[in-house]
């Protein structure tokens, strides 16, 4: 996802507006075009407001920020004129802007903790593919945090990442065995109802989205197309969160998968999982 945010910047001079553009880079994989694929962005914010502001001769200021989230630490340059193939004396002919990088594995965990309820749910992110007893510990920890946020609808989101990141990305099992500490976050009838939702496991939504599908269709193959195109819908959803939008043809690929308990290995495997394709070639 990204987000187009404008901010007040002060100066001697007066207030004006900066632009800030946050690019959620949720890819497992380090993108080595990321300084292109930030250009074109830019370029096309850029132009949009050179056409919405009447030909302006002037543009606002425009800043990049890469929030990494991925589990390898970012190796790829960052500097556009990394990606040009000629000599080095060339490269001055090739754009150039700065890009602000904040990678959550490079970031210290003390600096997530500091961070309130918002850190802590990086800090479980981050630390996803530890052992039992220490993510334990720092999913306590983050249900204490997120247990005190005022906002609901801010609960709502921290508390559904949580549970969705244990239920996705920890080994089978992680879910049921922490459903207590969870449920230490849910105070009130309304939090807890929303928590009892949350919790369930994916074979759960998968059984009563087909069973409500089946019901409409009347019909038992309309019961077994449902309990897949539920299926279907959450792994899908899961899977963009991970991998990103997969290509026309992946997509009608993975369209094309009725079988339930080949979807159940898929949603097993898509913690694993480096590209779609690697998804896709799961029987």
């Amino acid at each position: 996802a990204d987000m187009v945010l404008r901010v007040p910047y002060r100066e001697v001079a007066g207030d004006r507006e900066v632009i800030v553009y946050l690019l959620l880079e949720h890819q497992s994989a380090v993108d080595t075009w990321m300084p292109f694929r930030l250009a074109r962005y830019m370029i096309s914010l850029w132009n949009d407001l050179h056409h919405k502001g009447g030909g302006e001769p002037r543009l606002p200021p425009l800043i990049p920020i890469v929030f990494y989230t991925g589990r390898e630490p970012w190796k790829a340059s960052l500097d556009f004129r990394a990606l040009i193939d000629g000599p080095p004396e060339l490269g001055r002919f090739a754009p150039q802007f700065d890009i602000m990088y904040l990678g959550l594995p490079e970031t210290p965990g003390p600096t997530l903790e500091a961070a309130g309820p918002v850190g802590w749910a990086l800090r479980a992110l981050q630390r996803v593919e530890a052992d039992d007893p220490e993510f334990d510990v720092i999913a306590k920890r983050a249900v204490a945090a997120i247990r005190s946020v005022v906002s609901e609808e801010q609960w709502r989101i921290l508390m559904n990442f949580l549970v969705s990141l244990i239920a996705y990305c920890r080994p089978a099992g992680a879910l049921d065995r922490l459903k207590g500490t969870l449920a230490a976050a849910a105070r009130g009838p309304t939090r807890k109802s929303e928590f009892d939702i949350m919790i369930k496991t994916s074979a759960d939504v998968w059984f009563e989205e087909g069973m409500q599908k089946g019901r409409e269709e009347g019909r038992e193959e309309g019961r077994e197309e449902g309990r897949a195109e539920g299926a279907r819908a959450t792994l899908l959803r899961v899977a963009r969160g991970r991998l990103g939008d997969p290509t026309s043809q992946q997509r009608l690929e993975f369209e094309a998968i009725h079988d339930l308990e080949r979807l159940a290995r898929m949603s097993d495997a898509v913690a694993d999982a480096v590209s779609w394709d690697d998804l896709l070639n799961i029987e």
